[in-house]
């Protein structure tokens, strides 16, 4: 992979060589694709984050509040954060990437927290599926 530094240099070098602004709004996109990507995964995150801070609520035994409590987290605040880091992935990465199958997998996860079973089904095997065609064309 590619770090920060090194491909704004390549950008730059590449930019300033251009005479034609097509090729300046094809590296554009290409930064605005790369910054969607990491705007994508902080979604996913945050949805996860979401996901066990609800979660923890429901599986402590105990009568004593936690100290570090997430306020306003919900499984629905999770499922739009996870469903927009998808919409984004699908958007950048395309329907078969490993990324789109680990928010797949985040989502069915909130589905079986909400015991609906046969949606969260749905969801872990469009992610196995894709997890199938990554391992077979990364091999």
């Amino acid at each position: 992979m590619v770090s920060s530094s090194s491909q704004s240099e390549s950008d730059s070098a590449s930019v300033g060589s251009e005479s034609s602004g097509e090729n300046n709004d094809s590296v554009s996109e290409s930064k605005e694709e790369e910054l969607t990507i990491h705007v994508a995964s902080a979604l996913n995150c945050l949805g996860v984050l979401h996901y066990h801070a609800n979660s923890s609520d429901n599986d402590d035994d105990s009568e004593e509040p936690t100290k570090d409590r997430l306020e306003g987290s919900s499984t629905d605040k999770a499922m739009e954060l996870l469903q927009q880091a998808l919409s984004l992935r699908k958007q950048c990465l395309g329907p078969n990437h490993v990324d789109v199958a680990t928010t797949l997998n985040n989502i069915g996860r909130i589905h079986v927290q909400r015991d609906r079973f046969n949606e969260a089904l749905g969801y872990y095997q469009d992610a196995l599926h894709i997890r199938r065609v990554c391992l077979v064309t990364d091999s």
